[in-house]
This record gives C-alpha cells, structure tokens and sequence, in this order.
C-alpha cells in the first residue's frame, strides 16, 4: 500500500481555497467598514483599517498553516505505520520461511497453500510438488484409524499438539515427527491452519538402539542368573549334610539377590518387547475361575507372611471362560497384586473383583495400604517411577511394573484405571476387550 501523494495535494489545495477565501472575507469587511467611517491619515479610522488588514493577512496565514499541517502529520504517521506494519510482515515472512522448524500453511481441506524451507527438506521434495497436495496424504501412523482421527479433529477446529507421525520418502527412507495444528483466520476472513513438524527421527533412532541394547542385554543375563540359582539352590539342598546357621542365612540372601536380579532382568526384556513392538496377542481360552486362582495361589505365601487377609469372588461368580491372552492379562493382574501386598501394611486387607460387562473383562485389585500422593499420580504409569512413599517403605523397586501393566493392556486393546488416595489405600482396574465362550455349565 503506497501513501497517497494525491490526497495529500488535495488537502493542501483547499486549505489554501479556504485561506483565500477567509482573507478576501477579511478585506472586504475592512473596506466597507472604512466606507462607513471615513478617515484621514494618521487619524483612529485610517489606524483601524491598517490593524484590521494585518489582523486579515495573520489570520489567514495561521489557518492555511494549521489547515496544511494537520494532513501532512496525518499521512507522515500513516507512512510511518506503514512502514512498520511491511518491516513486521517482511520479518515475519523471513522467519517463517528460514526458521528450521518445518511449517506448512494449510486450507480447510487439508490443502497444502505454501510452507517453508525446513518442510520442503523434511519432505525430501520441490516446494513446487508440495504445494496445492493434500497433507495428510504425506504423513502416515502405525494405526490407520489415528490419521482419520487426526483429519477429523482438524475439520472440526480443534487444535492439535504433538501428535506422533512418520514421514515417508519417495526414495525408501522416512522421518518421525511430532505433529502440531491450530486455527487461524487471514486477512481475507479465511479459516487457515498452520502446521508445526518438529523431526524427532535421531530421537527414535536412539530410543531404538538403547531398547535393543537393553534386549540383548537383557537375553544375554539371563543364561549367567539361571546358573548362579541353579548352583545355589545345589548349595542348599543338595549337599547331603545340612548347612552351618550362618552359610545357611548367607545362601539365602544370595538366593534372595539372584531372585530381585532375575526379576529386573525380565522387566527390562518385557519393556524392550512392548517398545520394539514384538509382542502380540495370543488369544486363547482361559477359565477366569481357574485364572483367577493360579495369580492368588502364586502370591499367597507372600501374603501370608504380613498377615494380609485376600478376598477373592465366589467361585460361582467366576464360572465362565472367555477368550484373552492368559499371559498378558496375568502379567497386569499379578502386577497389581504384588505392589498391594507390597505395599499394604501387616494385617491389611487386600480385595480382588471380576466383572463381565458386554464384550469386556475387569479386574480389580484394592488395599487399604498406603496410597500415592496425589501430586505424583500423574507420573504414576511412567517408566522407572516410584511413589515417594513407596520409597520409603520398600527401598527395593524398579519402577517398571506399572509402565508393563499399562502397556500390556494396550496391547490388548485395553485400559487401566486407578483410584488412590494417600493413607487410605489405592483401588487398580485393567479392562480388556474379551469374547465369552458359550454354552459354559
């Protein structure tokens, strides 16, 4: 937008119109009022005359400058906001399409309109062949469904923030990126959408390698902790003579030791399989009477040992099968009901429920033990995480076994859930989706 020197001319001229005008005004007056009252030189009349023509001329050069000036400063802070409205648009411009975070400006559709140089280079093509493409066709998820989600959401004006996509590229090769989308509208009152992609692929490469370092580890332990079980319980038992109080009490603890090692061991190989992706459901037919009595039997004797009293279903409430991985639906159920033992207090209460609800199974595990504070429940799934309290009632932990439960349910395309409060015990849910086997007596 250009100042207009027009209207700047235009201004001027009929301020001086307007002067001219005020001045002729003037001098007439003067005339006629000498006509009326005749003087002679040096008189009062002729010194009227002389003040009022100079008064005539002053004024008319006061309002011509005033009538002037007041466009010239009008315009001059016009020009001037012009001037820093195009430095911010130029800067603007600038930033987007240098910045190295890959932007693409979008349509209601979907519609690629522009994007920078950092999208182009993340696209690995021309801007030329970006622009006018639909952009969700240029990203895709593990999970079909999440794209339509994603699409969806868009068309609906909700913004998005951080979503996970994979890029891929016409030569083989492909990019992760966190995906984030919010609405706008432009000049011309249109509905645009700025997308952000911040490449995270060094990040998942190096998630990767340290999870297939963790599994190879993990493999590798495991043949050199079975040798040293195996050679203590021979120290133990096998000796044919019984052992000295002493020996007796440190083979224990280093059975006790290789027991916590083991147990560590094949967490860190269930968390590499959850994250490289190689466990999945095997579905099979379990009797949930039968199921539910197997995990108590395994713990019992741990419960034993603090006094805890473990309320279990009636037997006749269990009787029915239904079909479910028995080993991931285990390993979550077993999970919850470790940490309550562990973690309720000698002569507590620990109570188990199972509800078959439409195509869905969920098991409940409650306590009356020592909770988790509510200001820490929000990293409650994460890995390695362990309640402050928990620390400081079993200084032994890994933090992963709720990060496991929670995974293990999602491979089975289900939940968990949880209640908690601090010195009053925690209540923790899995559901999963399951199929009833029928004609069960």
């Amino acid at each position: 937008m250009e100042i207009p020197e027009t209207q700047l001319q235009y201004e001027i001229d009929r301020s001086f119109d307007r002067s001219l005008l005020l001045a002729v005004l003037g001098f007439l007056t003067t005339v006629i009022f000498s006509v009326f009252f005749p003087f002679s030189e040096g008189g009062t009349a002729y010194w009227c005359f002389v003040l009022g023509s100079v008064i005539t001329v002053l004024s008319s050069i006061l309002v011509y400058e005033r009538r002037t000036s007041e466009p010239r400063r009008v315009l001059a802070a016009a020009a001037m906001a012009e001037s820093t409205i195009r430095s911010s648009r130029d800067l603007f411009t600038e930033m987007y399409h240098r910045s190295p975070v890959p932007y693409v400006l979008i349509d209601e559709t979907g519609t690629i309109e522009s994007c920078n140089i950092a999208a182009v280079r993340l696209f690995k093509v021309t801007e030329e062949s970006l622009n006018h493409r639909d952009v969700f066709s240029l990203i895709r998820s593990a999970h079909p469904e999440h794209l339509d989600v994603i699409r969806e959401r868009f068309q609906r004006g909700v913004a998005l923030s951080a979503e996970e996509f994979e890029v891929p590229h016409e030569d083989g090769t492909s990019a992760w990126v966190l995906l984030s989308l919010f609405h706008f509208i432009d000049v011309r009152q249109r509905t645009l959408g700025l997308m952000t992609l911040v490449d995270i692929t060094k990040q998942k490469e190096i998630d990767a390698a340290k999870t297939e370092f963790v599994s190879l580890a993990s493999h590798q332990l495991r043949t050199p902790i079975a040798g040293m079980r195996w050679n203590t319980e021979l120290l133990m038992f096998d000796t044919g003579y019984p052992l000295p109080e002493e020996q007796r009490h440190k083979a224990e603890r280093l059975m006790q030791s290789i027991n916590r090692l083991s147990s560590l061991v094949d967490d860190f190989l269930r968390v590499s399989r959850f994250e490289l992706g190689e466990l999945t459901p095997q579905v099979g037919r379990i009797d949930v009477r039968l199921f539910i009595e197997g995990i108590v039997s395994e713990q019992q004797s741990s419960a034993a040992e603090k006094q805890l009293v473990l309320e279990v279903p009636d037997g006749a409430q269990l009787n029915y099968e239904v079909r479910v991985d028995a080993a991931l639906l285990g390993m979550i159920v077993t999970n919850f009901l470790v940490n309550a033992i562990k973690y309720t207090p000698i002569a507590g209460t620990i109570k188990m429920g199972v509800r078959f609800e439409g195509e869905t199974l969920s098991v409940t595990v409650s306590d009356n033990g020592i909770g988790i504070p509510v200001a820490e429940q929000r990293h409650l799934f994460t890995k390695m995480f362990r309640a402050s309290n928990a620390e400081k009632m079993v200084t032994t932990g890994t933090g992963l076994g709720l990060y496991i439960a929670k995974r293990a349910a999602e491979v089975l395309g289900g939940r968990v859930a949880f209640t908690s409060g601090e010195g009053v015990g925690s209540a923790f849910t899995v559901i999963v989706p399951v199929e009833m086997v029928p004609d069960r007596p």
